[in-house]
């Protein structure tokens, strides 16, 4: 037991409470790590521009990483380059052919290879 200012005796509590060292960990400690595979020029690119902007690439990332969490997205457009006008045609092309009754429908690979061959 112990004695506070006043001289009378205080009881501990039996509630198990974490130490402060526990609690202050440092949160380097209760962070995860991992890898990223990238190319090497992209990389040094990246490592360039973040430093002239005075931020590491763990910064760098963990921003990224809040911004999804933040916005349930990820936080820039993603998307493939336009086709050119002979691929836009192609694609138009097998869509029209997937329609019914519209191309051949083979059920096996064989059926299609006799087809092609006649």
């Amino acid at each position: 037991m112990a004695t506070t200012t006043t001289g009378r005796t205080a009881r501990r509590s039996s509630v198990a409470r974490p130490s402060n060292r526990t609690t202050r960990r440092s949160s380097a400690l209760r962070q995860k790590s991992f890898s990223v595979r990238t190319d090497p020029v992209l990389k040094k690119q990246v490592d360039i521009f973040l430093e002239s902007v005075g931020m590491s690439m763990s910064t760098a990332i963990n921003l990224y990483l809040r911004k999804i969490v933040l916005e349930q997205r990820i936080p820039f457009e993603i998307s493939l380059p336009p086709l050119d006008p002979e691929s836009r045609a192609a694609l138009l092309e097998a869509e029209e052919l997937k329609k019914p009754g519209v191309g051949k429908v083979f059920k096996t690979v064989d059926e299609l290879r006799e087809d092609l061959l006649s």
